[in-house]
C-alpha cells in the first residue's frame, strides 16, 4: 500500500509504504509532512505513530516547521516516531558555503 503527496517541481513530495500486515491510519498530510496511526493487527501491538517529515528549505520559513511539529505533538499521546530530513543545521561542520551559523 502507499500514500503520497506531489512533488512542486525540484522541491517536496512524500510518500509512504506499507505492507499488508499493518493497518495505517491516514491523520493528516501536506507537502512537507504524512502523519498516520499504525496498527499491527497479526502482533496485537499497541498502536503507534509514523510522521514522515521535511522541513522548510527556506530558512526564513523553517519556524513554520517547527511549529507544526508541536502541533502534531499535542495531537496524540501514542508513541511517535518522527523521521525525514529537517533541513536544519546542527553543527558547523554539516554546512558547506553560505554565512556561519551559530
Amino acid at each position: 500500500h502507499a500514500f503520497g503527496d506531489k512533488s512542486e517541481g525540484l522541491s517536496g513530495g512524500l510518500v509512504l509504504f506499507w505492507n499488508n500486515d499493518s493497518v495505517v491510519s491516514l491523520k493528516s498530510y501536506s507537502r512537507t509532512h504524512i502523519d498516520v496511526l499504525i496498527q499491527n493487527e497479526s502482533t496485537g501491538d499497541r498502536e503507534w505513530r509514523f510522521t514522515g517529515f521535511y522541513g522548510e528549505l527556506v530558512r526564513s520559513r523553517r519556524k513554520r516547521s517547527w511549529e507544526l511539529l508541536v502541533f502534531l505533538r499535542g495531537e496524540y499521546d501514542n508513541p511517535w516516531l518522527c523521521v525525514g530530513d529537517f533541513n536544519e543545521v546542527l553543527d558547523d561542520n554539516e554546512q558547506f558555503g553560505g554565512a556561519h551559523r551559530e
